[in-house]
């Protein structure tokens, strides 16, 4: 049984526990976990079913518009206060100061 699964399957005792007891409170409290967690969980459970209890990333995982590393260099002056931002055209150089 991986990590994801004994995540899946605690989740589910969580949502076992409070529909046999009744009692999401003390349920919560059992599980030391808050109540906005279980509510969250219990409606992706209702949505998706055992599915629903996997975590999911946060964002997508590509970003078409997005520019590599290579491209922005930023850098702090810490006696201006000032951040700049240089972004790499081929062999140009540009710079937005004070943003």
């Amino acid at each position: 049984m991986n990590e994801e699964q004994r995540l899946v399957q605690k989740r589910l005792r969580v949502l076992e526990h409070a529909q046999k007891t009744g009692n999401v409170r003390k349920t919560c409290q059992y599980f030391s976990i808050g109540r906005s967690s279980f509510y969250r969980w219990k409606s992706a459970f209702d949505r998706e079913g055992e599915a629903g209890l996997v975590n999911k990333p946060r964002v997508a995982r590509n970003h078409p518009n997005q520019l590599s590393q290579k491209d922005v260099y930023i850098t702090y002056s810490a006696t201006k206060g000032a951040i700049n931002i240089f972004l790499l055209f081929i062999h140009n150089y540009t710079c937005i100061p004070n943003v």
